[in-house]
């Protein structure tokens, strides 16, 4: 299985039209239309946990699959749209806390 990073969006108008790569940061107003256009699958949040929500809602109505949470918060969607949260802080953090302990001994 391969996985292809298709496409990156953002609402901050300094970021749109930046290039990572060779994708460039595209306007999220256009995300419906791209999904619809790509066929793209899966849909990567990494946004801050205020517009998480709202993000989600705008990538289910666009047509998007699942859904992968990077967000530090919880997030809902219907049952047909899976949603795996990946809590990258809470296992900074824990990972953390674990090397401090490992040094205390």
């Amino acid at each position: 299985m391969e996985f292809v990073i298709a496409g990156i969006f953002d609402n901050d108008p300094e970021k749109i039209g930046t290039k990572i790569k060779k994708l460039q940061i595209q306007d999220i107003k256009m995300l419906p239309a791209f999904v619809n256009k790509t066929g793209t699958d899966i849909g990567i949040i990494t946004v801050p946990p205020a517009v998480a929500q709202q993000v989600t809602d705008l990538l289910i109505i666009s047509g998007i699959k699942g859904i992968l949470n990077l967000t530090a918060t919880h997030i809902v969607s219907p049952g047909k749209v899976p949603v795996v949260d990946l809590k990258i802080l809470n296992s900074l953090l824990e990972l953390s806390c674990k090397i401090l302990s490992n040094d205390k001994k």
